[in-house]
């Protein structure tokens, strides 16, 4: 499992996360490409219910014929998906009994892998630079000429739809968004997105794998929804401190505050220095807060004395 998963990343996953394997490295690889090719295009697919609408035929078809795994282990695969039961209760009247033709167990570990696998073969059927993170997916074109650009998008986004509708998958038109990154202010030329007879709505920033994007790739709003939650972490550590040692305190902070510093954290080398500079303080308010130390006083030798990281060294 752990061979297949690679082969469809392209990565080790020991050695990468969401952010480092599949969004802040593709986004920071493209900046160049947007101000180079000037306008760029990236859908942010949102699919209805995705892991309960795997069809279980289609996605036995190809474990066989593309990944090659026959006999025994396909058989093994087959018993886990099929001949699942389920039933409806409802003020003590129970319904039929029924089986269970599509969908994947949920909470099992198996099930991302075993969508991955679902929805591996959707880069090939379409132009776009595709992302794709279990359900999470998003298609990138870029091209000197907006107009021209929103010809191509028109042409590919169907193709993808295309492949949704002939793999049973749904997607949800209203919460499927899209972002133009332009370098050139100077071109100010409408641009929609219609799959089918649905017109996607344009955004100026977007969530996608825990992060905040935005049009600029400044990452602005990513920090500032980071300062707020941050804000909000040093204000629990200040309230319960004298209830806590040093040692539980940092705990805390591990849990709450590092761990989101630390999620994406290569975004940030592309990040305004205001924003920064924000985001820094903060931090530093937490580490002070911590230490039970003056806000006025200097902070590098609180950091050593915590052994924690500054922020430059996280990102580091």
């Amino acid at each position: 499992m752990q061979t297949i998963y690679s082969w469809l990343t392209g990565d080790d996953l020991n050695y990468y996360s969401t952010e480092s394997s599949k969004m802040v490295r593709r986004f920071n690889r493209n900046t160049k490409k947007i101000f180079a090719l000037h306008a760029t295009c990236a859908v942010f697919l949102d699919l209805s219910k995705a892991f309960d609408t795997v069809d279980h035929s289609v996605l036995l078809w190809k474990l066989e014929h593309y990944y090659g795994i026959r006999g025994l282990p396909l058989q093994l695969f087959e018993n886990y998906l099929q001949r699942r039961e389920q039933y409806t209760v409802v003020n003590k009247c129970r319904s039929q009994t029924q089986q269970i033709n599509c969908g994947l167990p949920q909470g099992s570990i198996l099930s991302p892998l075993l969508f991955s696998l679902y929805v591996n073969d959707l880069p090939k059927v379409s132009n776009f630079n595709t992302t794709l993170f279990a359900d999470d997916t998003c298609l990138i074109l870029a091209n000197k000429n907006i107009d021209i650009l929103e010809k191509m998008v028109d042409q590919e986004i169907n193709k993808v739809d295309s492949w949704m509708r002939h793999n049973k998958l749904s997607l949800n038109y209203s919460k499927t968004v899209y972002m133009i990154f332009n370098s050139d202010k100077k071109q100010s030329s409408p641009f929609k997105v219609q799959i089918g007879s649905h017109l996607i709505n344009r955004v100026n920033s977007t969530k996608y794998l825990g992060m905040h994007l935005d049009n600029k790739l400044n990452w602005d709003t990513y920090i500032s929804k980071l300062e707020s939650k941050l804000s909000c972490y040093s204000g629990i550590l200040y309230r319960i401190r004298e209830y806590l040692s040093t040692n539980e305190l940092k705990m805390i902070y591990f849990g709450l505050a590092y761990s989101h510093l630390q999620y994406a954290i290569g975004a940030l080398g592309s990040a305004t220095k205001t924003s920064l500079h924000r985001l820094n303080t903060i931090h530093n308010k937490i580490i002070k807060t911590i230490s039970w130390s003056s806000f006025r006083c200097h902070v590098t030798p609180v950091y050593s004395q915590l052994n924690l990281l500054k922020l430059e060294d996280i990102h580091n």
